[in-house]
């Protein structure tokens, strides 16, 4: 947990950037999105091994459409309405990129991180079909979402990981200094981002109701579905039983917090900010408590429990 919590001092660092050394956060994470997280994408896939491995992204994908429909059946349940659609897509998106993926390079292996990235282009690609009609209402045409898929550098560097890792073609030795200081940095600008995103909040406006509904599924529902889906597979289907890495990534991704392409898909579309930037701050620092607490208490105990059952 201590090691974790370690890990949060970047968004404290970027927190003071970002209030008073005024750190321009939008070229920060152009620099995440188009150059570094290209590279950690292909690097992480390009080191898979076990293909079975490529349901993953099948199954964070349904969930996320599942979840989100689900959400946003249920509007009659709130009185504001405006909001239904982009918390519909906050509940079922999570904060693969910025958030979880430093938190998968600082606590897994390779091996394990090239599963993690796999397993999140289902929730990319969630992102950027169904939950974005969801939030525009369905004003765009089938072929718009083609459109801003083949617009997405971290999909070209998926294709090429799986083709270098389907032909066997691995980078040399020579360059695992490189990577390594790839993903430190990806580690520090992704978590401090976070910390760049709080400083630039200037009001709050406090919907208890919503914050309820995403505490609601995202810490509770959506790890309750993957644990049921592990404990299914250990004792029915034995797809990943020879690679247990793939449980604990479905765990990880399952107590992630809200995606921060909920705050850019409520701005493109106009949704109250004050209300959604209080919502995600929220759900944030609560994930700062919530992930490592339930790592260490809940899934770490889990985790041993079936590799015993496994062997």
């Amino acid at each position: 947990m201590i090691r974790i919590s370690v890990l949060y001092l970047n968004i404290i660092l970027g927190f003071i950037a970002g209030k008073f050394a005024k750190v321009d956060n939008d070229n920060m994470l152009r620099f995440l999105f188009f150059v570094l997280s290209p590279i950690v994408i292909v690097k992480g896939i390009s080191s898979i091994t076990n293909f079975d491995a490529l349901i993953l992204p099948v199954i964070v994908f349904t969930m996320s459409c599942m979840t989100c429909y689900c959400i946003n059946k249920a509007k009659p349940l709130f009185s504001d309405k405006s909001l239904n659609n982009i918390i519909s897509f906050g509940t079922a998106s999570s904060n693969t990129g910025h958030f979880g993926l430093p938190i998968a390079l600082f606590l897994l292996d390779e091996h394990a991180v090239s599963i993690y990235i796999l397993a999140f282009s289902g929730m990319t690609l969630f992102e950027n079909t169904y939950g974005f009609y969801v939030i525009s209402h369905g004003n765009f045409p089938v072929k718009y979402f083609f459109k801003r898929l083949l617009q997405l550098p971290t999909l070209y560097a998926l294709v090429l990981g799986i083709i270098m890792s389907g032909f066997g073609i691995h980078f040399s030795s020579i360059y695992d200094d490189f990577f390594q200081h790839i993903r430190s940095s990806y580690i520090i600008i992704g978590m401090s981002s976070i910390g760049f995103g709080i400083a630039r909040l200037k009001s709050i406006d406090f919907d208890f109701a919503y914050i309820m509904v995403i505490m609601l599924v995202k810490h509770f529902i959506w790890p309750l579905i993957m644990l049921i889906l592990v404990y299914i597979d250990i004792h029915y289907f034995h797809i990943f039983v020879c690679d247990p890495d793939a449980y604990f990534v479905m765990l990880l991704l399952s107590v992630l917090p809200v995606s921060a392409t909920t705050m850019i898909m409520g701005g493109l579309f106009k949704y109250p900010e004050s209300k959604i930037s209080i919502i995600i701050l929220f759900n944030n620092l609560m994930a700062m408590v919530y992930i490592p607490t339930t790592i260490v208490y809940v899934f770490y105990p889990f985790i041993k429990k079936f590799i015993i059952v496994i062997d």
